[in-house]
């Protein structure tokens, strides 16, 4: 029972530390709170204890879908929680930084499987003997940190090169967490029913149906994890858009302001070029030279000219 229990921990703990890679890279941009460090610290510290938790609740209703389904919605909702905890943004923008941090973990983890299931069907690993959990492991992080690299360059970078601030598509978002919900619960359940098919160790199979089922599962989870990636990539890039047509509208609105000012500056100088010439013609018919309060007049005219108008536009 103890030897069962340390292996539902392990599973646990590569869960957690797989979803924290993917929260380092997704919420690296965000704003920090004051006191980053001990949050971080103490805010780990009291996932890893809900983790320890989780791990004797997963020995108990792990084999069940709704069980298993349980066990990562919380550990979902914890690492959530501490993500909020460690940066000053607003709940909806650490969840869904938190949404695409999972369903890039997932992804890795629905690829890595793939290859897996592959390797078990052409009886790769008969031959690790008593080496299999050392061999296993180094297989599974090798693969993970290439799988890993893979996500970020291919959606994440993207994500985050358009994460600086401005508020997110709700609606988007909204999108984006019941795909994710959809497509968790569906890997559970998947999970579950062919753990039970399973022959000698889990994901191999006698019977070739078995073995294509498993296989078009992890697939569909595959897709189903870059749909999400790919609508948050979406979610960002619209918003930056609406930022950017506000600023030209704002511009237009602006050029609009300066072009109607102008025109009515141009207007009222036409006016005074037009008194300034009557009045000239006016003094030289009279064939007077000019007194004091005629020039002072003219002069009041001129003015204008040196009129600075200010529309606040910098453009």
């Amino acid at each position: 029972m103890a030897e069962v229990q340390v292996i539902y921990q392990k599973i646990m703990l590569e869960f957690l530390f797989e979803l924290y890679v993917f929260y380092a890279l997704t919420a690296r941009k965000l704003d920090r709170a004051p006191g980053f460090w001990p949050r971080v610290l103490g805010g780990l510290a009291a996932v890893l204890a809900l983790a320890w938790g989780a791990a004797v609740c997963y020995r108990s209703v792990g084999g069940t879908a709704l069980g298993r389904i349980a066990v990562y919605v919380f550990l979902f909702a914890a690492t959530a929680a501490h993500l909020r905890l460690c940066f000053d943004e607003t709940f909806p923008t650490v969840l869904f930084c938190a949404s695409a941090a999972y369903a890039a973990q997932n992804l890795c983890y629905k690829l890595y499987l793939i290859f897996w299931c592959g390797g078990e069907a052409l009886r790769w690993y008969d031959g690790w003997g008593a080496r299999f959990d050392l061999y296993y492991h180094l297989l599974y992080y090798a693969f993970f940190a290439l799988a890993a690299g893979a996500v970020y360059l291919l959606f994440i970078r993207g994500l985050l090169r358009h994460m600086s601030g401005g508020r997110l598509d709700y609606q988007m978002l909204a999108v984006t967490v019941l795909a994710l919900s959809i497509t968790v619960i569906l890997c559970s359940v998947e999970d579950v029913y062919f753990a039970h098919l399973s022959v000698v160790r889990e994901n191999r199979f006698e019977l070739w149906d078995h073995y294509v089922l498993r296989q078009a599962g992890n697939l569909f989870s595959v897709m189903g994890c870059a749909v999400v990636l790919m609508l948050t990539s979406r979610t960002v890039e619209r918003r930056e858009l609406r930022q950017e047509l506000g600023y030209l509208q704002h511009a237009v609105h602006q050029s609009e302001l300066q072009y109607e000012i102008s025109r009515d500056t141009i207007d009222l100088i036409n006016v005074k070029c037009h008194d300034i010439r009557y009045k000239l013609g006016a003094l030289a018919a009279q064939g007077e030279r000019m007194r004091p309060e005629a020039v002072a007049d003219l002069q009041k005219s001129i003015s204008i000219y040196d009129a600075k108008v200010e529309t606040g536009n910098q453009l």
